[in-house]
């Protein structure tokens, strides 16, 4: 079995490097695709992003309809089965099968709280694509800015990986901050407090009980 350690960790301390790579290459393009597929790495992101934004510019939906429409779109737009068997880490082989499906899901909805969060300090407009380029094996790395309410930009690294139905996101790295690394810390870090149980994880994640 592959590990998907060394393939995603390595976020938490590169997203600076890669970051200025991509200065340095420029634009992305959209039709930079794996065989088969019409959507590009920047199309996926970009989609995801207004969508999370549209959601934010509605002042009648509620938390827990916005957390709704945009967890639709995390289902789609990220590789969930990947990201929970990375942050789980050893405990992965520790839980059944039920259990590891229920934590993806709960994982999709937290994934999409934590980016109406994060997404909550821009400002409502669409993200700058700044480029792309390939890392790894198969993946993409494309970099991103926004600008933020009080004027000031942040810029956001996403790693994309081909699969037959399209792009899906592993990772996003905000301001050097890698979402899966640090949510494989602060998930295992419970799970050891509560005896590996995953299902306290997953009721946890949905109940709204760990931050993001």
């Amino acid at each position: 079995m592959v590990s998907l350690r060394p393939r995603l960790s390595v976020w938490g301390v590169t997203g600076s490097l890669a970051l200025a790579a991509l200065l340095v290459l420029g634009p992305a393009v959209s039709a930079q695709t794996a065989p088969d597929q019409t959507e590009g790495p920047d199309q996926v992101v970009s989609r995801l992003a207004d969508a999370t934004m549209d959601a934010l510019s509605n002042p009648e939906a509620a938390e827990n309809t916005a957390v709704d429409d945009v967890a639709e779109l995390v289902e789609d737009a990220f590789a969930l089965g990947t990201l929970a068997r990375f942050t789980l880490g050893d405990y992965w082989q520790q839980t059944t099968a039920d259990h590891r499906s229920a934590y993806a899901e709960a994982l999709g909805r937290h994934i999409a709280a934590t980016t109406i969060r994060r997404f909550r300090d821009f400002e409502p407009a669409p993200l700058q694509v700044l480029g792309s380029r390939p890392v790894g094996d198969a993946d993409v790395l494309l970099g991103t800015q926004a600008t933020r309410r009080d004027g000031s930009t942040s810029r956001l690294l996403w790693r994309l990986r081909p699969a037959d139905e399209g792009w899906h996101i592993v990772d996003i790295v905000l301001d050097g901050v890698s979402l899966s690394v640090t949510s494989r810390d602060e998930f295992t870090a419970f799970l050891g407090r509560h005896d590996g149980h995953v299902p306290a994880l997953t009721e946890a994640l949905s109940s709204g009980g760990l931050g993001g």
